[in-house]
């Protein structure tokens, strides 16, 4: 679905055909509004389209010891949501596992002191911690001092409202949801709040069954 017919699918949801309420800039922000939401909410899976790689990050030694970190902001790379959906250091011990990192909470800092917490010498342990990246490097061989980092973006910034035979960057399932959330934000600008509270439920009950579903997957395979 293209910004334009957007646009013409939101006139219609808002009885306003003619474009005499709400302006094609108001429609604009109110989609923006509901691509961020989205972003926001919705798990990263279903987000591939907004997905960005930065390779050959350089890491460097923290305070703290036995660890290598990346200040993300310093090296440009703000994901969006927090959302930092994969990250790489390629050695010559975990070729086989293509330097995937395993993800783990700010806990691994002390794993000396955790039992249920621990690594082998093929696998990198990397924790997002405030705008930094943090590498345990314990039983790391021959760790490079890079990485890859695979993360989700704004989908405002990859979004040109000038062009309305453009579309939004968030996958074409998506654009029913893009649409309700839209409309719920409109409607509550307009102060037509029974209205407002109707389209966001709608949203609302999507966005939860999807992550939902994706929990009710997980669970099968453990």
């Amino acid at each position: 679905m293209t910004l334009g017919q957007m646009y013409n699918a939101l006139s219609i949801k808002l009885e306003d055909v003619g474009n005499t309420v709400f302006s094609t800039t108001d429609k604009g922000h109110a989609i923006g509004i509901a691509q961020r939401t989205i972003a926001s909410i919705l798990d990263a899976t279903y987000l591939k389209e907004l997905e960005r790689k930065s390779t050959n990050v350089s890491t460097s030694v923290s305070w703290i010891s036995r660890i290598e970190e990346v200040d993300l902001h310093e090296k440009g790379i703000y994901p969006y949501g927090n959302k930092i959906t994969l990250v790489q250091v390629p050695t010559a011990s975990n070729v086989a596992q293509r330097g995937m990192c395993k993800m783990v909470g700010p806990d691994f800092i002390d794993q000396d002191k955790n039992q249920y917490i621990s690594s082998d010498i093929h696998e990198i342990m990397v924790c997002h911690y405030g705008k930094k990246l943090l590498f345990s490097v314990t039983n790391a061989r021959n760790f490079p001092g890079f990485c890859h980092i695979t993360y989700i973006v704004d989908p405002v910034e990859l979004t040109d409202y000038t062009n309305i035979q453009s579309s939004i960057p968030l996958s074409t399932s998506l654009h029913r949801l893009v649409l309700d959330i839209a409309e719920a934000e409109l409607w509550h600008r307009d102060k037509k709040y029974e209205r407002s509270i109707t389209s966001y439920t709608k949203a609302h009950t999507t966005l939860k069954t999807l992550n939902e579903r994706l929990s009710d997957d997980y669970r099968e395979q453990i």
